[in-house]
């Protein structure tokens, strides 16, 4: 749950210059209705999924493949053209945490 706490502070304040969901619980009920109605105020976010998750007999945590590539979908065509959304994997933990490291050092925050 830690990420998708991470991804929803980043609908709350717009202080993060970027978020990180690694393995973020999108299966989370009523998720995806609540990005679909509401901005996500960090300029970059990051998703990542290991290869296995979605992999499970468990009829709910089963959806986070699906929830997450939809969720990536949505961020993706957002109107607001300054977002970047990455995904890629489980490196895209080390690269998010790099690149929010990066701005925070750019941007002197």
């Amino acid at each position: 749950m830690r990420d998708c706490f991470s991804l929803w502070c980043g609908y709350q304040t717009d202080i993060f210059a970027g978020v990180v969901g690694a393995s973020p619980s999108v299966w989370y009920k009523d998720w995806i209705k609540f990005v679909k109605n509401n901005e996500i105020l960090a300029k970059d976010v990051y998703l990542s999924l290991g290869d296995l998750e979605e992999k499970t007999k468990h009829q709910v945590l089963s959806k986070i493949g699906d929830n997450i590539r939809e969720y990536f979908e949505i961020l993706r065509n957002s109107e607001d053209l300054e977002k970047n959304v990455f995904w890629n994997g489980m490196r895209g933990i080390i690269l998010g945490i790099r690149m929010c490291e990066w701005e925070k050092d750019l941007y002197g925050l």
